[in-house]
Order: structure tokens, then C-alpha cells, then sequence
């Protein structure tokens, strides 16, 4: 029987007007975003002592933008100089489109639902 040990990566197209990006993508699943979230802490201090212990959800998206997104192929600034795949670009786009990163979590995300479900299915027909 094979079982599938690979995380699963993919490319995804983003189309707008008249032009496109690819994004070469791999999908985090819901242990590892529990365990980003645990990272992804912030403290509260009152007289010296820490009082307040509350997800960062700032920082947990932005980790997760720079642990999903892998590559990209087509990006470029607004003077139409090519953009490379960084942590630093990656975020740029985030604040300066984010309608595109929201796009591309997203796609991330169903693909990492389908191949639940077509695990299950697998699992089902045994």
C-alpha cells in the first residue's frame, strides 16, 4: 500500500487584467499552523512582571506568507523591474496588495483540503 510521506507543492496562477503570477506554493497543515501559532506570542508587561500571553496574529500571518509561498514567477514592481522570491518582497506585496497573498493562502488551503479529502477517499475504498 502506498502512503503518501510528502508534503504536497504546487504551482498556482494568479491572473489580473491582462497579465499573471505563478506561485510555487506548499500548504501548511493544521498541526503546523497550531505549532506556528504557539510561536507567535505576545507578552504584556506590568511592573516588571509579565502579565499578558495572546496570539500574535500579525506575526502568525506573516510567517505563514513567508512558510507558504516558496517561489513566484512574474512579479515586478510598479516600474515594471522583476521582483525576486524574499521574505522582504514577499511582505511588501502583503502590505502593498494584499488582495493577491489573501489569494494565494487561500489557494494554498483548498489544496491542501482536496488532497485531505482524496486521502480519505483512498482510505475508504480499502
Amino acid at each position: 500500500m502506498r502512503l503518501r510521506t510528502k508534503k504536497v507543492k504546487q504551482w498556482i496562477i494568479f491572473l489580473r487584467d491582462a497579465g499573471e503570477m505563478k506561485f510555487y506554493v506548499s500548504p501548511m497543515t493544521e498541526s503546523e499552523n497550531a505549532d506556528l501559532l504557539k510561536l507567535c506570542r505576545k507578552f504584556g508587561w506590568e511592573k516588571n512582571q509579565r502579565f499578558e500571553d495572546t496570539p500574535d496574529y500579525q506575526s502568525f500571518k506573516a510567517q505563514k506568507i513567508k512558510r507558504t509561498i516558496l517561489d513566484w514567477e512574474g512579479a515586478e514592481n510598479e516600474d515594471g523591474v522583476p521582483l525576486e522570491c524574499t521574505d522582504v518582497n514577499k511582505m511588501a506585496i502583503y502590505t502593498g496588495d494584499p488582495e493577491v497573498i489573501n489569494w494565494v493562502l487561500e489557494e494554498a488551503d483548498k489544496i491542501l483540503e482536496a488532497g485531505l479529502k482524496e486521502a480519505e477517499a483512498e482510505k475508504e475504498n480499502l
